[in-house]
């Protein structure tokens, strides 16, 4: 899964409004950004097969240190260590640990719909999961569209916007998220390992810089509760 990922990130807001939506979005593609990097240093394996799946052209052969049930969860949990004392002082502490800690061990249970068997549940030698979806690029599509669009829907209930780009910019990145995903699974295949995962990474970082300038220029809806959150909205990045 791609652009569902981002759904979560979304939805998230509502869980934790003080939460930047850069951080939500890092926090559930965090196990993808990594596999870029693992898989640039040649850690990590990927094979470029085309008509491979309907809806992925991509062979997972090994990537037990990102996709695993294991390392999602180790990772959820160092998430959570990280968040509690960074915000130490803070009331709203573990609310928003558990918030990031659920947003990255979100990406494994949303890749488990897509993938075909190739989650291991604890690296090499271990049982391998997946319910296969990317058979039916109909399917996948409908569920990919479906968590972003419940996503945007959601976090338009929990914000509003201070102006028309900061009032439309949602839904404009999410029209950019869902035509990236159509070209990327209709168009041709990536020229090779590298230019996929280098696009990916700096990808994966605009888009979260796009979310930050979108969030940051948004206000929480009356009635939304703003956990310990004083400073100016410029400040705090939500």
């Amino acid at each position: 899964m791609i652009i569902g990922h981002y759904g979560v990130g979304f939805a998230l807001k509502k869980a934790s409004p003080a939460l930047s939506l850069a951080t939500l979005f890092i926090a559930v593609q965090f196990v993808d950004i990594l596999w870029t990097i693992l898989v640039f240093l040649g850690i990590e394996r990927v094979n470029i097969v085309p008509g491979y799946l309907e809806s992925s052209q991509l062979q997972f052969t090994y990537y037990p240190f990102t996709h695993s049930l294991l390392a999602t969860l180790i990772y959820g949990a160092l998430a959570f260590a990280l968040v509690y004392l960074a915000r130490k002082g803070r009331l709203d502490r573990v609310l928003t640990a558990v918030v990031i800690s659920v947003g990255v061990i979100s990406h494994f249970i949303l890749d488990l719909l897509v993938h075909v068997p190739d989650l291991t549940l604890a690296g090499p030698g271990t049982p391998a999961v997946g319910l296969g979806l990317w058979h039916s690029l109909p399917l996948s599509l409908f569920l990919e569209i479906s968590f972003l669009a419940a996503g945007i829907f959601i976090y338009y209930r929990t914000t509003r916007g201070r102006g028309f780009w900061s009032g439309i910019g949602p839904l404009l990145l999410g029209l950019f998220l869902t035509i990236s995903q159509v070209m990327s699974e209709l168009g041709p295949p990536p020229p090779d390992k590298k230019a996929l995962v280098v696009v990916g990474f700096v990808t994966y970082l605009v888009i979260a810089g796009i979310a930050y300038w979108i969030d940051r220029n948004r206000l929480p809806r009356v009635g939304v509760d703003f956990v310990s959150v004083k400073k100016p909205l410029a400040q705090t990045g939500g």
